[in-house]
C-alpha cells in the first residue's frame, strides 16, 4: 500500500497535523525496500534492509568459521614444530622408532599431560609446569584485563579521530607494540620497574605461597 503524500494534510503551523504526519510515518514503518523508518516522527531511515541484514550475518558466520579454521591449522603446526624438536634431539627416545609411530606415541603422551623428563634437572614437566600454571593463568588474566581497559578506549578513540593526529599517533604506538618481541619487552619492564624504579618492590603474586 503506498504511503500518502505528506503534502496533501500536512500544514507546518499545525499542530494537529504534525501529529497526524507522525502517526503516518510510524503506521507505515516498511518501504518497498524494506527499510525501517524512523520512530521520531522524520523520514530517515533507522534500520538497513533485510537482505543486507541476512548477508551481514553469513559474512559473519563465514568469517568466524574461517577464524575456527586457521586455529586448527595453526595448532597442527604447532604440534609438528614441538615433535620435531624433541624427535630429532640427540638422544632423545623416540629416534629409534619410524616417524609416524613417534609422533603417534609423541601426541598421545601430549594428551595425556606427560612431557617427559627434564633434560635439565631430571624432574617431570608436568610437575613443574603444574607448579608454575597458576601463576601464569593470573599474569595473563591481570594482562587481558589490562589490555581490555586500556585497549577499547584507545581503540574508540582512534575510531572517531580517523585520519587525524591522535589516530596517527594511536597507530604508530599500536605498530611499534607489535613489532616489539614481548618477551624482550618483559625483560626491560621488569628491569625498570623491579630493579632501578622499585615502584611495585616487593611484589610477587596474589597468591601467598608464589
Amino acid at each position: 500500500m503506498p504511503m500518502t503524500k505528506p503534502s496533501r494534510f500536512w500544514h507546518a503551523n499545525c499542530p494537529s497535523c504534525r501529529w497526524r504526519l507522525r502517526c503516518v510515518l510510524q503506521a507505515y514503518r516498511y518501504d518497498m525496500k524494506g527499510l525501517v523508518l524512523s520512530p521520531f516522527g522524520n523520514a530517515s531511515f533507522a534500520g538497513v534492509s533485510r537482505e543486507k541484514r541476512r548477508e551481514g550475518a553469513e559474512t559473519m558466520i563465514i568469517f568466524t568459521l574461517r577464524r575456527l579454521l586457521l586455529l586448527l591449522v595453526t595448532l597442527f603446526f604447532l604440534t609438528v614444530v614441538g615433535f620435531c624438536l624433541s624427535y630429532f634431539t640427540p638422544h632423545a627416545p623416540l629416534q629409534g622408532a619410524s616417524l609416524w609411530n613417534a609422533w603417534a606415541f609423541w601426541f598421545d603422551s601430549v594428551m595425556h599431560w606427560d612431557f617427559g623428563v627434564s633434560s635439565i634437572n631430571g624432574q617431570p614437566i608436568s610437575e613443574q609446569l603444574r607448579q608454575v600454571f597458576p601463576a601464569t593463568m593470573e599474569l595473563c588474566i591481570m594482562a587481558f584485563g589490562f589490555a581490555l581497559l586500556v585497549g577499547i578506549p584507545v581503540g574508540m578513540l582512534a575510531g572517531i579521530t580517523r585520519n587525524k593526529w591522535q589516530d596517527k599517533v594511536i597507530s604508530f604506538f599500536a605498530l611499534l607494540g607489535f613489532s616489539i618481541p614481548v618477551f624482550w619487552l618483559a625483560l626491560l619492564l621488569t628491569l625498570f620497574f623491579l630493579v632501578n624504579a622499585r615502584l611495585v618492590a616487593g611484589f610477587r603474586s596474589l597468591r601467598p605461597a608464589v
